[in-house]
């Protein structure tokens, strides 16, 4: 599990190290370009480490509960 703003999430073991090519090495830096490049119903692509093999996944945005 990861508590994030109070919020407690089941975590699967993904790293994200990037999103839309931008490197993400602090949460922070995943709010931030969210935050400043997109909204609900845009597609994003994140890369990601699972089970110690890198991996991209696209998905689409909603809004945040």
């Amino acid at each position: 599990e990861t508590t994030i703003e109070g919020i407690t999430f089941a975590t699967g073991g993904d790293v994200i190290t990037a999103i839309d090519g931008q490197p993400v090495t602090i949460f922070d830096d995943l709010l931030a370009y969210l935050g400043r490049y997109k909204q609900p119903d845009d597609e994003v692509v994140l890369s990601i480490m699972r089970d110690g093999r890198p991996q991209e996944v696209s998905l689409t945005l909603t809004m945040r509960p």
